[in-house]
């Protein structure tokens, strides 16, 4: 029959990035290698899906790392698995190109297989992007234009100019992350298949420990050895007053409502300025920067630090304003902090998964779940049933009491990771050249375990936190 087709994702990269097949060196046939090829792939414990099984169908896994590595080189196996002393003393000598490759491709597919088994929580509140190289990847976050003015009809009035919102930018580098693995002259002689076929799984159970850590620091904005310790792209920590996502109070269903209400409340922000003098509480007129007041305009909502006010009228430079709106507190702001037009008062943005550590889980699902709300009157209907999913995390940092809301990312960017060439599993490389180096001077294959990935927060209105005491 025709032989199998070898896809890129079942060949293993050589060390210059190039796809490499079996080696320079195939003594066999292709259909004779792919057969050598999945009989080490079986060797190693992978499990190939409904799709393959025809393939491997009637394919003898080997039974030890002698046993692969003849075959390769057609020395003769006895059915036992047992070799000739002339035939060990040659494979002391030869480790060879077919062999090393062989065994990487092996490694890869197994290790690809059990790293999309594992729970991908971090996903679930994250945008996944391929990114081309290790450059500074920059994310910019638009504003809003608010709402178009009513045109006039009219032979000389001209359509009003509309003020270019503002952009943030977010942004993060990615990064190397893997190591070394060294297949031993020894362990072939040894038989130690035992070791190699764990080896995958340990990998992809390090790689995925790894980059649920990575996410689930940037949701927790793990930064200075304390949760909500690091800054964002505005240089403010994710959880933050004047973000108006922070809380400090106990999981419960009336709290949880509230990280509800201020999700559906984020506002979308347009162009910016500054004031020009400071703001005492209770004043009603504020000087923004000179030449900023045509940004502004009449029955417009703004944001000075953790502040909403409503524009009712605009004079130069000059706004008339009424305190303390949706809820927020009328407070003093200093000269020279930022002042934001607020284009759309409420994006009505869901919540999605409620983010809690162990401790929290019961809390959680019992919010979740119940028909009335817990520990009220039996007539009260629990409003939050089944409108969010729970995720129970063991990478919040060991915290037994704070817990965060986030929204769908479907409806706003939360957190992007970036994998370089968009590859999203660890893969193992060899060498460029197995015939030198280790494998000529110490008698050993060395492998490569590489993962290239980085992220950030790109928007903090998708995330509430409380940040408990």
């Amino acid at each position: 029959g025709a032989a199998p087709v070898i896809t890129d994702s079942d060949l293993v990269l050589a060390e210059s990035g190039e796809v490499t097949g079996l080696g320079t060196q195939t003594k066999v046939g292709l259909e004779e290698s792919d057969r050598l090829q999945m009989a080490l792939d079986l060797a190693l414990g992978y499990q190939p899906d409904e799709s393959e099984k025809p393939k491997y169908q009637g394919v003898r896994p080997f039974r030890g790392l002698r046993e692969a590595f003849h075959a390769f080189y057609r020395y003769p196996i006895e059915d036992d698995g047992r070799v000739t002393e002339s035939q060990t003393r040659r494979i002391r000598e030869a480790t060879t190109v077919d062999f090393s490759f062989a065994l990487g491709t092996s490694m890869n597919r197994k290790l690809a297989k059990e790293y999309r088994r594992l729970p991908y929580d971090w996903r679930k509140i994250s945008t996944v992007v391929p990114v081309d190289n290790f450059k500074l990847q920059e994310r910019i976050r638009w504003g809003g234009l608010g709402v178009l003015p009513t045109v006039s009809e009219s032979t000389t009035q001209d359509y009003p100019e509309l003020t270019f919102p503002t952009d943030e930018r977010a942004t993060y580098t990615p990064t190397k992350k893997g190591g070394l693995i060294t297949v031993t002259r020894e362990m072939i002689l040894n038989d130690d298949l035992g070791v190699l076929r764990r080896l995958p799984n340990r990998i992809a159970v390090a790689a995925h420990r790894q980059l649920n850590r990575f996410v689930f620091d940037l949701l927790v904005n793990f930064g200075g050895g304390s949760i909500n310790g690091g800054t964002i792209y505005d240089a403010l920590a994710l959880y933050h007053a004047n973000h108006l996502n922070n809380l400090t109070v106990a999981l419960s269903y009336a709290n949880l409502v509230t990280a509800r209400q201020k999700l559906f409340q984020m506002p979308e922000y347009g162009t910016k300025s500054t004031i020009a003098a400071a703001l005492a509480a209770g004043a009603t007129s504020i000087a923004v920067a000179a030449g900023d007041g045509p940004k502004f305009k009449a029955d417009d909502y703004a944001q000075i630090d953790a502040e909403i006010v409503r524009i009712s009228a605009v004079s130069v430079d000059t706004l008339t304003i009424v305190r303390g709106q949706f809820g927020t507190t009328d407070a003093t702001h200093s000269s020279g902090a930022t002042i934001y037009q607020i284009t759309e008062p409420h994006l009505g943005l869901q919540m999605k998964y409620v983010v809690v550590p162990i401790d929290l889980q019961s809390t959680a699902e019992i919010l979740r779940r119940s028909e009335k709300v817990p520990g009220g009157n039996l007539n009260d209907t629990n409003t939050l049933r089944e409108t969010f999913e729970v995720i129970t995390s063991p990478f919040l940092r060991g915290d037994a009491n704070n817990w965060y809301v986030a929204a769908d990312p479907d409806q706003l960017d939360l957190i992007e990771v970036g994998f370089v060439e968009g590859r999203e599993e660890p893969v193992v490389l060899l060498q460029d050249q197995p015939t030198v180096g280790n494998v000529f001077m110490r008698d050993n294959i060395r492998y490569k375990v590489r993962h290239e990935y980085g992220g950030a927060v790109i928007d903090f209105r998708g995330f509430v936190g409380s940040i408990v005491a």
